[in-house]
């Protein structure tokens, strides 16, 4: 919300002071009064701002994004058929986005990461030169988030003048997720569709890319507008980048992050931002084995067991919890399984573990 008052004072006062410099003398008074209503516009925005903002702040515990179209909050994950048709309104509502909420184990530990001098750790498995060659004939399919009106204008001039395809959704055609970032930090919000991009170990960069190629009249690099962190778990945890990387030639056999792991669903999605039949493509994607089987507990002793749930899930389930934990079975929140494929890293057990 700061950066799109700020673009809009920036515009405001240009035209402005491009007014003022050509007028003549007598048009003073005129201008005066336009500026006056310039700055008491602003006055409204900015208290509009920061009204919306002390929402955010109060909600801050529980929420960590806004859904700006609240009528596509649970709009399933779709393959779209006809990616170069895209309508204006399917390019406006493609910019809606609802954020995952932090669990406790990252509000516990964001500031000690924050602190942290050495790096090193998060930088592991991180290579410093892709195999130029793979993708380089690969048709650029894109889809975007959290943009705003002027970076939308200029994706769609991208799209034109490169004849680069447009598409509303993550699927196995897309190749790249274009977001918003906060200052130039290659710091996104971690919306659904970065969520989505993360497990199709896709490019997630920056809307700067789009700008330095309009810039240079040539599709460039996409390296060094690759997003490293999000708003939400961590600046520079890089899983973007490692999720991309593990696709790639030099690294196979390839192996998945969660090809170890059973996972069985007992919960109604997460935050009301992934549904079910998301959560369930999420996993497979993942390399998880998804499991319905009720006796899976047994059968599948070669892999981790994982229940995804919540707490009011094993409310008057004590004893077949007690089971199930006995001979090896994991009762974890579903934020476990999406702050770890976000990451690319399996998060430890005992953060996001629960009990009747």
């Amino acid at each position: 919300a700061r950066a799109i008052l700020r673009r809009r004072q920036a515009k405001l006062q240009h035209s402005f002071d491009t007014v003022n410099d050509n007028d003549d003398d007598d048009d003073d008074d005129e201008l005066s009064h336009e500026n006056k209503n310039f700055v008491n516009s602003n006055h409204k925005i900015s208290s509009q701002i920061q009204r919306s903002l002390s929402l955010f702040n109060g909600l801050s515990y529980r929420s960590i994004g806004v859904q700006c179209n609240p009528s596509t909050v649970n709009q399933t994950t779709s393959t779209s058929t006809n990616l170069s048709s895209m309508t204006d309104d399917e390019l406006t509502s493609d910019r809606t986005i609802k954020i995952i909420r932090p669990s406790n184990h990252v509000l516990k530990t964001l500031n000690s990461i924050k602190h942290n001098t050495s790096q090193e750790f998060l930088l592991n498995d991180i290579k410093t030169e892709d195999d130029e060659e793979f993708g380089k004939d690969q048709e650029i399919i894109i889809t975007s988030t959290c943009l705003d009106d002027d970076q939308m204008t200029r994706l769609k001039e991208f799209s034109s003048q490169f004849n680069i395809k447009l598409s509303n959704t993550v699927d196995e055609y897309t190749t790249h997720l274009i977001t918003d970032e906060e200052d130039e930090t290659l710091v996104c919000p971690l919306s659904k569709k970065v969520i989505q991009a993360v497990a199709r170990h896709m490019y997630i960069i920056t809307y700067r890319w789009i700008d330095s190629c309009l810039a240079m009249n040539k599709i460039i690099t996409e390296q060094p507008f690759e997003i490293q962190g999000d708003l939400t778990l961590s600046s520079d945890h890089h899983g973007m980048q490692r999720s991309r990387q593990s696709i790639l030639p030099n690294n196979l056999p390839k192996t998945s992050l969660f090809e170890k792991f059973s996972i069985m669903l007992k919960c109604d999605g997460c935050q009301e931002m992934v549904n079910n039949d998301e959560l369930i493509e999420l996993v497979k994607l993942s390399g998880a084995k998804h499991t319905t089987d009720s006796y899976f507990s047994r059968l599948q002793t070669d892999l981790i067991r994982i229940v995804l749930c919540e707490k009011e899930y094993l409310i008057n389930r004590k004893e077949i919890y007690d089971k199930c934990v006995h001979i090896g079975v994991h009762f974890l929140t579903p934020e476990w399984f999406l702050e770890s494929l976000v990451q690319y890293r399996i998060q430890p057990f005992q953060d996001y573990q629960i009990s009747p």
